[in-house]
């Protein structure tokens, strides 16, 4: 049975996995409806058999506050080094389990 774990705690150590040239969402900025900015993408959950990132970890905290919440990786679209959630709102996600 597969698990999950971050994918960082997989890159050096499971290369034949990943691949050399695996996206990795660290960093980059998360988009939802009407291209209104959620939050920025603090890493992801990948499958441990597959190296397929399962979720995102998307920190939709303010300016003094941080929450970290997983958004499944099935409603995201990669454009460029922005990651987009066409289908959700900024309430929305907020509200998705930390």
């Amino acid at each position: 049975m597969a698990s999950l774990m971050r994918l960082r705690d997989i890159q050096d150590t499971h290369v034949d996995l990943l691949g050399n040239d695996y996206f990795d969402p660290t960093g980059k900025t998360a988009y939802g409806a009407n291209g209104e900015k959620i939050g920025s993408i603090q890493g992801a959950l990948v499958d441990d058999t597959t190296g397929r990132i399962r979720y995102f970890i998307v920190d939709v905290g303010g300016w003094f506050s941080s929450k970290e919440v997983l958004v499944p990786a099935r409603l995201a679209r990669i454009v460029g080094d922005d990651v987009l959630f066409d289908s959700l709102t900024q309430a929305q996600v907020e509200a998705m389990e930390v």
